[in-house]
């Protein structure tokens, strides 16, 4: 028996030793058996698989890689990867069918674009409209050689379509870093017997919607008809179908908004409505239609583009104006003229009256005086004008008649005048300063809403001048002196004055022909204001500069020689009151005083004054339309003109100056003037 036993035991040792012999070899040309099937280190079916509940390396079953990547960071980017997609896109939109396998992979890579490898990416499906039965075979996988990742959707029953058919996004991120990008794949799934609407957004305006609201209308109603009701204020039509809201991306692209169940030969009307949050309500701020979307044929999917035009905002009501002028260059040397003379009765009232000539020593180039302007409207006869003609080329006779009328005038100027006034330079500036910055307030109107039309890519609203009109209510002068001690100087020094009171006309007002372009600008074309800055002039001189010098009673030219100028103090330097001569002198005087306002009014009409209405014209400037400000937020409930946008303020508000007018003012063929 031994011998039998030990041959056995020797064949088993052996054959032992065979094989421990081939299967540890060191001998680099010996034969090493593998199997050509085993996993690679860290994927899901090998050794260390976290999906594993035993593995003792991975007791939470995370379904992730050790460690993140080294060259991961949050200049990283994830990228679609697959055919369709554009991979600069973070939106991909794909369509399917129900009962199908979809593959979608994406590719992640360094800021140089190098591929990351062994890195965890999440896939997350979200459906937004139906699409119940679909759903992922894996919800994380880890990146290849390639930095590619993929899953798959699966899109539900083919004999239950009902469940599976819709809407749904899937959400890819990066596991191991939330900095890194996220991109997402918008599906629409489709029965066998249909195909989709594929509704492509694009915008192009300045009104930064937040999210765009898709219709789909019977496709007998056009986008003219449409519009058409919509714009006669009656809403839009009633819609087929309300599709999903798509959102707007930060850097203004559109996602594509898709209806998965459109059968042969079907078609529709596409209408996107774009709409704005602001505060607590939606503002619809854009609008788009396209009436000529072919129908699906041989379940072929339908790419729809619909362009986005911003609204033009709700413009038809009343607005409060204010402007504020500063014709710094808008002063003729007539109206300087005037100022002059009356400034210089501060210094001298024999001046104001006899004006200076150039042949009187010390009066250089010579100053006009009231008689000058009595000269030039012939209001005195040719004998009396002779003889103060001759008294003013006189040195010896014209010294004399100043003195005298200085002593005469100068004591009543002291009972009254503030000390103020004993400048005639500062006198004269302070009229000029009134008379060139100065505020008009007074509402602007808008009759209609404008019906939109297209220049350039733009929508634009023209109006004409029978719906667009102004009106001047007030004018506001600056006048400061005598405000230093005020308990509100700035309040003070503000002097309002209505426009019939200037005795200008009844009202002042203009009709202008205006453009509105898109959401942000109005142009306001040149227009004429039936007002004569000659006579607003001498009304703000009488009405605002006269008042504050002599007193709230010193309303007019004729108020202020008959303060300054006592013509029964006059006739009583030459005869006693029963005197006929005192009677004369007292007669002549108040003759006088009439002559020298009536001169002063002559003048003004003359030089001044332009015939017709055509002689204040205003525009805003060409290369500089006024912008037009929309609410920073909506109270609740309706708004003018809801839903559309309407405006809260004309220019911007943190400007000094909101819009610009171009003032042209024409001085009855004595200059026209740009201000």
């Amino acid at each position: 028996m031994l011998p039998r036993l030990t041959t056995r035991y020797l064949s088993l040792l052996v054959a032992l030793a065979v094989a421990f012999a081939i299967g540890c070899t060191d001998d680099p040309g010996a034969s090493e058996i593998q199997n050509n099937d085993e996993p690679r280190e860290n994927s899901p079916e090998g050794p260390d698989d976290p999906d594993d509940p035993d593995d003792p390396e991975d007791p939470d079953n995370r379904d992730t890689p050790t460690e993140p990547p080294e060259e991961l960071d949050e200049f990283s980017e994830l990228l679609h990867n697959d055919p369709g997609c554009d991979t600069s896109d973070p939106v991909c939109t794909r369509t399917a069918t129900v009962g199908i396998e979809m593959p979608l992979s994406v590719r992640l890579v360094t800021s140089q674009g190098s591929p990351i490898e062994n890195a965890m990416i999440g896939f997350e499906a979200a459906p937004t409209s139906g699409a119940s039965a679909a759903e992922l075979t894996t919800s994380n996988a880890i990146t290849d050689g390639d930095g590619i990742a993929s899953t798959t959707l699966r899109t539900g029953d083919e004999d239950n379509p009902q469940d599976a058919m819709g809407n749904l996004d899937v959400v890819v991120r990066v596991l191991d870093d939330d900095d890194v990008n996220t991109v997402k794949f918008n599906v629409g799934i489709s029965p066998k017997n249909a195909a989709a609407y594929i509704i492509e957004f694009t915008h192009m305006g300045q009104s930064e919607p937040d999210h765009v609201q898709p219709f789909l209308l019977d496709a007998n109603i056009t986008c003219d008809e449409a519009m058409d009701q919509f714009f006669a204020g009656n809403g839009w039509p009633s819609a087929e179908w309300a599709l999903p809201v798509v959102s707007v991306a930060p850097d203004g692209s559109i996602n594509d908004s898709i209806y998965p169940q459109v059968e042969n030969n079907d078609k529709f009307t596409v209408i996107g409505l774009a709409e704005k949050e602001v505060g607590s309500q939606e503002v619809e701020v854009a609008y788009g239609c396209n009436d000529e979307a072919p129908p699906v044929e041989h379940g072929v999917d339908v790419r729809v583009e619909v362009p986005l035009n911003d609204h033009l905002p709700h413009i038809e009501e009343r607005y409060d104006m204010t402007h504020d002028f500063n014709l710094t260059n808008a002063l003729p040397e007539s109206v300087q003229m005037i100022i002059d003379i009356i400034s210089t009765l501060a210094e001298s009232p024999a001046e104001f009256i006899l004006g200076c000539p150039e042949d009187i020593s010390g009066c250089g180039d010579g100053r006009m005086g009231l008689i000058d302007l009595i000269f030039e409207a012939n209001l005195l006869p040719e004998d009396i004008q002779e003889d103060i003609e001759y008294l003013r080329s006189n040195q010896s006779l014209y010294n004399a008649a100043r003195e005298f009328l200085d002593d005469l005038i100068a004591e009543q100027l002291g009972n009254f005048l503030p000390e103020w006034v004993m400048d005639s330079i500062e006198v004269a500036g302070d009229i000029t300063d009134m008379l060139q910055a100065f505020t008009i307030r007074g509402p602007m109107f808008f009759d209609e809403q404008p019906t939109p039309e297209f220049e350039d890519g733009l929508p634009v609203g023209h109006f004409t001048e029978d719906v667009a009109h102004q009106r001047w209510d007030d004018i506001v002068f600056q006048w400061s002196r005598g405000c230093e001690g005020a308990a509100d100087p700035e309040a003070c020094a503000e002097v309002e004055v209505g426009a019939g009171d200037l005795g200008t006309t009844d009202i002042i007002v203009g009709q202008f022909n205006a453009t509105v372009t898109g959401s942000s600008h109005i142009h306001i074309e040149q227009h004429s204001l039936t007002l004569n800055y000659g006579s607003l002039l001498i009304g703000a001189i009488e009405k605002v500069a006269l008042p504050q010098i002599f007193g709230e009673n010193v309303t007019s030219l004729n108020d202020m020689l008959t303060e300054l100028i006592s013509c029964s103090g006059l006739a009583n330097t030459f005869a006693d009151e029963e005197s006929w001569l005192y009677d004369s002198v007292e007669t002549m005087c108040f003759q006088l005083i009439g002559n020298a306002t009536d001169a002063i009014y002559d003048y003004v009409e003359d030089t001044l004054v332009a015939e017709g209405d055509d002689h204040f014209r205003l525009r805003t400037p060409v290369d500089t339309p006024c912008s037009i400000q929309q609410p920073s937020t909506y109270t609740p409930g309706a708004w003018p003109g809801q839903p559309l946008p309407y405006i809260e303020s004309f220019g911007q508000p943190e400007d000094e100056v909101r819009c610009k007018w171009e003032t042209e003012i024409d001085f009855n063929g004595n200059g026209t003037v740009d201000a």
